[in-house]
């Protein structure tokens, strides 16, 4: 160009003074498409971007720990009054706890001065309505700040038990609930049906309700007042009758229904589950688990729209089950379900032209990943567990195809998977890769695509992660190095990290043998050769899994331990 390099204009003050007087609207649209990572990056860069993306970083806000719930509220406490960076908070979620707990526990690790503290005044009631999502399950709303979360609480996981008689009292008080999750467990309580409509009188807002693990009892009141809000219903009965009548007066306008029994327990389904189905004429989803032959002939009959069924050819081609093809959303092939063959199987599957969740564990020794993607092309979500997962080498798929979930689980799994996945499934943002028993070719976890948020990678065999992220430019750069026909001194950009996975076997090396492997490791990726591989061949006793991909905002390697 004319000399002078980019990142000397970018020191130019005419062009910063450009730069920072873009409009708030537009910087805040900006924010709204970025990363978590990256906006907290982009609010630090100058004061202008500050002042106008702050209220994005802070709109909605989910913690996972004790730690990082802890560091949040201090900040809204701590940071300069004139910031009031609690104005700016509209959803909190506190979720992913790694044990179950009241909410007065999540409050222990506080000073007494906050432990003790209204929650009210870090939100105040004349500023925006805060959401408040509990999203782990807690035993009991003991000491919990009840004022606070009166009017702001919009979702809520409960755990009960029968010593806790008066959970409906509490939670009843909670109007502003909309999503409410209740597991049951030892020693479950009874839960009558008059407990549902006192429910139902205090929480009107309530759109999904899910109760596991539950035990109906009581007569049906003489009086059921039919709610309208719900659309989400998930029963996984232990015990009970009478509630497929009673659902089936109290929610009009179910769209998703999820029924499964508990321990060989179906709920005489013939009864129950088809008193509440019939019911439900505006289903969009509708999930049954356990089903037996003569039950599938009953909900074909009565047209019903099954969105979810384990994959069994006993049945699978039956005239009944015919009809219910069109409505397929989502398959589970369980191990050792099916004897036939992978092509049989897959004939079933395409008879699906609706089918976008698949989790497929293969009995028989390979399934090839072209082939399965060329034909189920409407895929959005695969789980597949195979002893050998590769390519059959002849498959393009026409059109690039919409996976976005995927999961490989194998003994082995060939790297031209990875590259054809970075190649026609571009839109995957979850990747997960097991790894089963030892590993004899060391992998290369290939995915450099911009659209990968997640990535979790697992081995079962003591291993050395060498874990490389890249940007787009070193991105860009590696691509055309890869494809320019000679990998002759092709060297990967980007930041690399170097973990140690010892897992559990007594054969496991060393953390300090593994720094010493990874030390060599670096010398020789410095200065790539022949006679440089052949030392390090001979330097190691572990494999390394090799890891490529861009700066993703979440991974996942479990059991590692970073080495430097």
């Amino acid at each position: 160009m004319d000399g002078i390099s980019f990142a000397n204009k970018l020191d130019d003050p005419s062009l910063s003074r450009a730069q920072t007087k873009l409009p708030n609207e537009i910087l805040a649209n900006i924010a709204r498409r970025l990363s978590a990572k990256t906006l907290v990056i982009a609010v630090a860069v100058c004061r202008a971007w500050n002042t106008a993306m702050t209220p994005e970083l802070y709109f909605s806000v989910t913690t996972r720990s004790e730690v990082q719930i802890k560091m949040f509220i201090l900040t809204l406490i701590e940071t300069n009054s004139n910031k009031r960076l609690a104005q700016h908070v509209r959803e909190l979620t506190i979720g992913d706890q790694k044990y179950e707990a009241s909410l007065h526990c999540l409050l222990e690790p506080f000073p007494d001065t906050i432990r003790h503290l209204d929650w009210s005044t870090i939100f105040p009631k004349d500023g925006h309505p805060v959401r408040i999502r509990i999203d782990y399950k807690i035993h009991t709303l003991d000491c919990a700040p009840m004022g606070f979360l009166q009017d702001r609480l919009s979702s809520l996981k409960l755990r009960i038990n029968g010593s806790q008689a008066d959970w409906v009292d509490v939670v009843s008080e909670f109007g502003s609930v909309e999503e409410l999750s209740v597991q049951f467990y030892v020693p479950y309580p009874n839960v009558p049906f008059s407990n549902l409509e006192q429910l139902h009188n205090g929480l009107r807002k309530l759109q999904q309700l899910h109760l596991i693990d539950v035990k109906f009892t009581g007569r049906l009141p003489e009086h059921i007042q039919p709610c309208a809000t719900i659309r989400d219903l998930r029963l996984e009965v232990r015990r009970g009758k009478g509630w497929g009548q009673y659902f089936a007066r109290k929610y009009t306008h179910l769209t998703k229904l999820h029924l499964s029994g508990i321990y060989g327990f179906f709920y005489n389904i013939d009864n129950e589950a088809k008193t509440l189905v019939e019911s439900c004429q505006g289903l969009e989803e509708l999930r049954i688990r356990g089903l037996s032959y003569s039950s599938l002939e009953m909900f074909a009959s009565l047209g019903a729209r099954l969105t979810y069924v384990p994959y069994d050819k006993g049945y699978w081609f039956s005239k009944p089950f015919l009809n219910l093809h069109p409505t397929i959303t989502t398959v589970k092939i369980k191990r050792g379900c099916y004897r036939g063959t992978i092509e049989e199987i897959m004939e079933g599957l395409k008879a699906c032209p609706l089918l976008q969740d698949l989790e497929w564990y293969c009995r028989q020794d390979e399934l090839c990943m072209d082939w399965v993607l060329y034909e189920l092309h409407n895929l959005q979500r695969l789980d597949i567990e195979a002893r050998n997962i590769r390519l059959k080498g002849n498959y393009s798929p026409a059109t690039r195809c919409k996976l976005r979930t995927l999961g490989l689980n194998g003994r082995f799994i060939q790297n031209d998977v990875y590259l054809y996945l970075s190649r026609y499934c571009p839109r995957i943002n979850q990747l997960t890769c097991i790894y089963r028993r030892s590993i004899e070719d060391p992998p290369t976890i290939y995915y450099p695509n911009p659209s990968l948020k997640y990535l979790k990678v697992w081995c079962e065999a003591d291993c050395i992660f060498e874990f490389t992220q890249m940007n787009e430019e070193e991105r860009i750069q590696e691509y055309k190095s890869r494809y320019s026909g000679s990998s002759e001194g092709h060297r990967v950009p980007g930041y690399t990290e170097w973990l140690h996975n010892p897992y559990s076997s007594p054969r496991a090396i060393t953390s300090t043998k593994a720094k010493d492997i990874i030390d060599q490791l670096r010398a020789f990726g410095l200065e790539p050769s022949e006679e440089n591989d052949r030392a390090l061949k001979k330097a190691l006793t572990i494999p390394v899994v090799s890891i490529i991909c861009l700066f993703v905002e979440h991974y996942e390697l479990e059991g590692a331990m970073l080495l430097g």
